[in-house]
C-alpha cells in the first residue's frame, strides 16, 4: 500500500550476497480481460527451488520456518534445541564457537542474511518470516550438494521494512529480553546472540557489516535500485490507483518512494553508530578516495563500489578493520600509475585502518583507440 516494491527492490539490492534471493519483475494482472492490478511476479522459494539448486529431489529437501516454533508448538523444534545448547555449551567454556557451528550452519549465509534484515530495520523479524534450509542428512547427493547440507537462510518476505533510519535493530537482536523487550520472542534470537558471544564470529560479522554498508547498501547504490523499479511501475501506478484507491493516489505513492531514498541516506551513519556503542570502538576513520573517471572503478574488500561516475568515494571504516582497496580498468588497457597519499604503485592497495586517509589514484592519459595505434604503428 506504499511504494508497491519494498520487498521485491531489498531482493534485488541483495542480489550477489550470499543469500538466496527471489527474484522479481512487475507485471500488469487482467482476469478474463478486466483489468487486476499491478503485481510483482516473483520466484517461488519452496522445496523445489532449493532442490534445483542443490541438484537433488524435492523431498531431499528439509525447510525450517521460525526454527519450527508455531501456535502449537511454541518452542523451537528439538533440532535446534540441540544444536544451540550445543553452541552456548561451547560459549559458556571458553571454547571457540566456530567449528560447531559450522559443521550445521553455513556461517556467510547467516552473516549475511541478518546483516541485511538489521540494515533493512524489517518489523516483522527475526520472529516471524525466518526460513533456514538445507538437504536432508539422509538424503543421498552429488559431491557438489554437500556443501548444501549445512543450514542456509534466504531472504523472505521484507515488506514492513525501511521505514525507520534511526532504529537499533541490532541492539534488540543481542538483547536478552528479546526483540521489541518482549521475552517471549527472545526464542528468535537465541541462536545469534549465541554465536556473536564469539570473538572469532563477532569480529567476522563486523568486518562484513562495515563492508556492505560501504558498498552492497551505499545510500547511491540504493537510490539507483529504487528508480529503476519505480521507472518500471510508474506509467502503471495511476491505472492500479484508479482499480483499487490504493495509494490514496499518485503523489502519495511518490511520497513513498521519496521516504525509501531518504532511508538509504539516514541509515548508515546511525548504524555506524550503533556499532560503535555497542562494541565499544572508537569513532570510525574516513578514506577519501578521489575520483576514477571513465574506464575504471573500484573494488572495496573484494565487492565493486558503485558510486556516482567522476565522483570521489568516501569510505568509513573502524580502526584495525583490513581494507583492500582496487582500482579496476575495463579492457587492456591500463592506465593506473599509482596512489597519490600513500607512495604505493600497485593497484591493489592492502590497508590496516589506523587513522584517516586522503587517496587520489593516479592515471595517465585517456588510451589511444586501437585502430589508431595500429595506423601509428604501421607508418
Amino acid at each position: 500500500s506504499g511504494t508497491m516494491f519494498r520487498d521485491a527492490v531489498l531482493h534485488r539490492l541483495m542480489d550477489g550476497l550470499d543469500i538466496e534471493v527471489s527474484r522479481s519483475r512487475p507485471v500488469s494482472v487482467f482476469l478474463n480481460g478486466e483489468y487486476w492490478g499491478l503485481f510483482n511476479l516473483r520466484e517461488r522459494l519452496g522445496d523445489d527451488h532449493f532442490a534445483g539448486l542443490a541438484g537433488v529431489r524435492d523431498s531431499d529437501i528439509e525447510l525450517s520456518r521460525n526454527y519450527g516454533v508455531t501456535e502449537e508448538q511454541p518452542e523451537m523444534s528439538a533440532e535446534w534445541l540441540d544444536l544451540i545448547g550445543r553452541i552456548e555449551a561451547a560459549a559458556a567454556a571458553g571454547r571457540p564457537v566456530g567449528p560447531v557451528a559450522e559443521a550445521e550452519i553455513d556461517l556467510a549465509s547467516y552473516i549475511d542474511l541478518h546483516i541485511a534484515q538489521i540494515y533493512a530495520s524489517n518489523n516483522d523479524w527475526p520472529f516471524n518470516n525466518m526460513l533456514a534450509w538445507r538437504v536432508r542428512p539422509s538424503a543421498q547427493v552429488p559431491p557438489k550438494a554437500r556443501v548444501y547440507r549445512k543450514w542456509h537462510w534466504p531472504a523472505n518476505d521484507m515488506d514492513v521494512s525501511l521505514l525507520a533510519p534511526g532504529s537499533r535493530k541490532l541492539t534488540e537482536m543481542l538483547s536478552e529480553q528479546g526483540p521489541r523487550g518482549r521475552a517471549d520472542l527472545a526464542w528468535s534470537t537465541r541462536l545469534f546472540r549465541a554465536l556473536m558471544k564469539d570473538p572469532a564470529i563477532r569480529a567476522r560479522f563486523l568486518q562484513r557489516y562495515v563492508d556492505l554498508l560501504n558498498t552492497q547498501f551505499a545510500p547511491e547504490r540504493v537510490h539507483r535500485f529504487v528508480d529503476q523499479y519505480r521507472a518500471e511501475i510508474a506509467t502503471e501506478v495511476p491505472h492500479h490507483i484508479n482499480r483499487w484507491r490504493v495509494p490514496a493516489d499518485v503523489a502519495t505513492w511518490e511520497r513513498s518512494v521519496r521516504h525509501v531514498k531518504a532511508f538509504a541516506n539516514q541509515r548508515v551513519t546511525p548504524q555506524l553508530a550503533e556499532l560503535q556503542s555497542l562494541f565499544g570502538l572508537e569513532a570510525p576513520a574516513v578514506i577519501e578516495l578521489g575520483a576514477l573517471g571513465p574506464g575504471a572503478f573500484l573494488q572495496v574488500n573484494g565487492r565493486r563500489h558503485e558510486g556516482e561516475a567522476g565522483q570521489p568515494v568516501r569510505l568509513r571504516y573502524f580502526k584495525g578493520m583490513a581494507l583492500k582497496i582496487e582500482v579496476v580498468e575495463e579492457g587492456a588497457c591500463q592506465r593506473f600509475q599509482g596512489w597519490q597519499g600513500s607512495g604505493a604503485r600497485a593497484a591493489s592497495l592492502d590497508l590496516v585502518v589506523d587513522q584517516s586517509l586522503v587517496l587520489r589514484p593516479v592515471l595517465g592519459p585517456p588510451c589511444e583507440p586501437a585502430s589508431a595505434a595500429a595506423r601509428q604503428q604501421g607508418s
